[in-house]
């Protein structure tokens, strides 16, 4: 089973992606800003963090490069409506393995988790 922290500070999508993951079998934390997110990673060990990238007190690029300095095994995922390849360039800079668009298709989502396990 994996075991996710979802970095989102958005109600309505912590709401959203953490029902879907539920749905799947999958364990979730929530951390809702990023210096959260980095946080907790060096508290627990998780298969996979959801960054959102744009959040409150540290965006998902920093609190990614954070996390990378303790734990360069754990799978990140960015999720972000901006899809520029200025974005993608950042992600994958900072340390983020793979790119989920919002809104979210829960299929690629479910898909991209399930080729972890």
């Amino acid at each position: 089973m994996l075991h996710v922290l979802l970095a989102e500070d958005d109600a309505m999508n912590i709401i959203v992606v953490s029902k879907f993951l539920q749905r799947w079998g999958i364990t979730c934390d929530i951390a809702r800003n990023g210096q959260e997110a980095v946080d907790k990673a060096k508290e627990k060990k998780y298969d996979v963090i959801l960054m959102d990238m744009f959040m409150p007190l540290m965006n998902g690029t920093e609190a990614a490069k954070q996390i990378r300095t303790f734990d360069e095994a754990v799978h990140i995922f960015a999720l972000t409506a901006d899809s520029s390849d200025e974005m993608k360039l950042q992600a994958k800079d900072s340390g983020i393995n793979d790119f989920v668009t919002k809104p979210f298709n829960p299929e690629e989502l479910q898909q991209k988790l399930s080729n972890l396990k």
